[in-house]
């Protein structure tokens, strides 16, 4: 049985629902993006953020 509030793009939101009590959790995501190391460590040297988040060949962080 479809939830009340489903809408026909509700499957492309939606990852997971779960009942907790009472209480329904919905995970919903609207997307992934890519953020290169300055763009998430900002004026951090890419030496010190290096050691916790390793860049790969294109110096993306995630």
């Amino acid at each position: 049985m479809p939830h009340p509030a489903e809408g026909p793009h509700t499957h492309d939101l939606v990852r997971g629902r779960t009942m907790v009590g009472d209480f329904e959790l919905t995970i919903c995501t609207d997307g992934t993006y890519v953020l290169d190391g300055g763009a998430m460590f900002g004026v951090v040297p890419k030496p010190m953020w290096e050691k916790r988040a390793p860049a790969d060949e294109k110096i993306e962080s995630c």
